[in-house]
């Protein structure tokens, strides 16, 4: 079951902060790098038959790492939407306070 965790930092961390999340999936990301090199060079293989079932759990293996790396970066992306939201709400109020 996944939670979704909230917490404040100060505006100018936002991109420094979302860094080190998408970091946190950096091993995931390998594992991907790894698995999909796996994959490939089984099936591409001359020598020996190609292990069906190793190649199906590898890929299999390969989707749940893309999915975690997906939502992280759809994670990121909420973030870094919201914060520019944020900021150019906050430009807007600022010029029209200057504009009064």
């Amino acid at each position: 079951m996944r939670v979704k965790l909230s917490y404040t930092i100060e505006e100018d961390k936002v991109f420094e902060e979302t860094g080190q999340l998408l970091g946190l999936r950096a091993g995931t990301l390998q594992g991907v790098i790894d698995l999909f090199t796996a994959v490939q060079t089984e099936l591409q293989q001359k020598d020996e038959p190609v292990n069906v079932a190793r190649v199906q759990q590898q890929i299999g293996e390969l989707r749940e790492g893309l999915v975690l790396v997906d939502l992280r970066l759809s994670e990121i992306s909420e973030i870094i939407q919201g914060y520019v939201t944020h900021h150019d709400t906050a430009a807007s109020a600022e010029e029209e306070e200057k504009n009064e």
